[in-house]
């Protein structure tokens, strides 16, 4: 279990390393109030959101 959410983990970096990487070239050419840019702005911080949630999440203890 532990594996598959390091996989889960690492697999949220590249796509917030992605979008992040996006959102920068658009806000250089779009500027801050496009609407484009503030898409990924919102689509940034799901994805931060849901990564923050991953590594705060308890592991599962068995009850057998």
């Amino acid at each position: 279990m532990v594996d598959k959410k390091r996989k889960q983990l690492n697999a949220l970096k590249q796509e917030i390393n992605h979008v992040r990487h996006l959102l920068q070239t658009s806000w250089n050419t779009r500027g801050y109030t496009d609407a484009e840019v503030l898409k990924l702005s919102i689509e940034l911080d799901l994805l931060i959101n849901k990564y923050q949630q991953l590594v705060d999440q308890k592991p599962k203890q068995n009850t057998d």
